[in-house]
């Protein structure tokens, strides 16, 4: 469960400068690193991050400020 923690530090520090441009938006978060590309659907972000990672660990999150946000874990498991 370390790996997704680390992710989710890194979504969460860059969230303030992510919500200024790309609220509601995708980001994908691989290796403690939001990656630069941004997505402005779900799918494309979930397309691109299988394309570019294959079957190694990424998490997809919707940038926003509210409680629930669509999000997407891959290789995750304890």
């Amino acid at each position: 469960m370390l790996e997704f923690q680390t992710e989710v530090q890194a979504f969460e520090a860059a969230l303030p400068r992510l919500l200024e441009r790309y609220d509601g938006q995708y980001a994908v978060i691989h290796a403690g690193k939001v990656q630069s590309q941004i997505f402005p659907i779900y799918e494309k972000a979930l397309d691109w991050a299988y394309e570019t990672f294959g079957l190694e660990q990424f998490f997809v999150k919707q940038i926003g400020d509210q409680a629930h946000s669509t999000h997407f874990m891959r290789g995750f498991a304890e």
